[in-house]
């Protein structure tokens, strides 16, 4: 039976006591997201290895792999759709994408907007892209939608800004993604609400440090995409 690796940033905490109670998965967090917009990863050999140190100490620790090359299992990536990283920049209080800026607000254009999306996405277009040319068996999986109770709302910036964003920026690497051959596990669409946050009950409420969650989901959310992956992985055997 292939071996299947689920790893990502702090959202693969939600999936992790799913997977391991279904069994079938090896589940680990690579570390912070903030090494996503940067590169984290370069061909190494027959394979892919990490550079950013956290991610290269916390592969090693969890597979006894250096490196991921195409001869250890099948991987799924939760390092697209942390959407928050754009939506909770303060800009967003004064300047608005043009298509809902109010008269108040500075409108931000499309090709601007698409810009930051890119930019944001470029270290993980890049290991993708290295994945690939190292003919590794790999899918991405996606964060989950926005959460209705984010600081960025608390703090003035527009729900339906927020939510404009995360669409925008999903859109963007659906698009990318699908050009590229690479498959994509989305939210399920029993945790989304009417307008596109994340159903509360499914929200994590607290840190591990004990302060309240802005944007992760919680494990009852992880059961749903496991339920996802697994029916993915089922229609690919």
């Amino acid at each position: 039976m292939t071996e299947v690796f689920l790893a990502g940033n702090s959202h693969i905490v939600a999936l992790r006591t799913a997977a391991h109670r279904r069994g079938g998965f090896k589940t680990f967090p690579l570390g912070h997201g903030r090494y996503e917009t940067t590169s984290f990863s370069r061909r190494a050999g027959e394979g892919v290895r990490l550079t950013a140190p956290d991610y290269q100490a916390n592969l090693h620790r969890f597979t006894g792999l250096d490196s991921i090359t195409a001869e250890r299992g099948r991987w799924g990536f939760l390092l697209i759709n942390h959407t928050a990283r754009i939506y909770q920049h303060p800009c967003w209080r004064r300047f608005e994408p043009a298509a809902l800026a109010h008269d108040d607000s500075s409108p931000v254009s499309d090709a601007v907007v698409h810009a930051m999306v890119v930019e944001d996405h470029a270290g993980v277009r890049a290991f993708f892209e290295q994945l690939r040319g190292s003919g590794v068996d790999f899918f991405a999986i996606s964060g989950p939608p926005p959460r209705r109770d984010h600081y960025a709302i608390d703090e003035g910036t527009r729900p339906e800004v927020v939510l404009h964003l995360d669409r925008f920026a999903r859109q963007v690497w659906r698009s990318w993604l699908a050009a590229e051959g690479i498959d994509v596990i989305d939210p399920p669409t029993e945790s989304i609400d009417d307008e596109g946050f994340l159903l509360p009950e499914l929200a994590r409420e607290h840190l591990g440090n004990g302060e309240r969650d802005p944007h992760h989901a919680n494990e009852q959310y992880g059961d749903l995409m496991i339920s996802k992956i697994q029916a993915y992985l089922g229609s690919r055997a």
